[in-house]
């Protein structure tokens, strides 16, 4: 059952990640704003940082890589958390993102809900492990 909830999970985080890959592509303005001034070649990070999420989003559809790209969608997530720590603390105006201070701040908590979410759903499953009583003794022993 856990498999099973785990892989939906899967294919919703590849979905979200592939939409707002694609996103990056389709409304490039908008997240140049979110870039701050001191980074370098807003195009590129942009687009490079689409790129990679689409990328991570398809890897994370195949069994044999899910675990790789769970990874390194988390890279990427913990990337983002500066860009959301800055919407959350300053009054920048950015065209398509509220002005309403607590919003900003529960998207920068869903950085980390989306964080363990990548962690969680592409964890490899291991055995489950048996455990007995031995009379006489104050601890369980572990069978795998």
């Amino acid at each position: 059952m856990i498999n099973k909830r785990k892989n939906i999970f899967r294919w919703a985080l590849a979905f979200l990640m592939i939409s707002a890959g694609i996103a990056h592509f389709a409304n490039p303005k908008f997240f140049i704003q979110l870039i701050q001034d001191f980074l370098p070649y807003a195009n590129w990070l942009v687009y490079t940082t689409g790129f990679l999420e689409i990328l991570f989003g398809f890897g994370l559809l195949i069994k044999k890589y899910q675990r790789l790209f769970g990874i390194l969608t988390v890279h990427l997530l913990i990337l983002y958390i500066p860009v959301h720590y800055h919407l959350a603390t300053t009054t920048i105006k950015i065209e398509g993102i509220t002005e309403i201070t607590w919003i900003q701040w529960v998207r920068f908590g869903l950085q980390f809900v989306l964080i363990f979410w990548a962690l969680w759903c592409t964890k490899k499953e291991t055995p489950k492990e048996t455990r007995t009583f031995k009379p006489g003794s104050s601890s369980i022993a572990s069978k795998q």
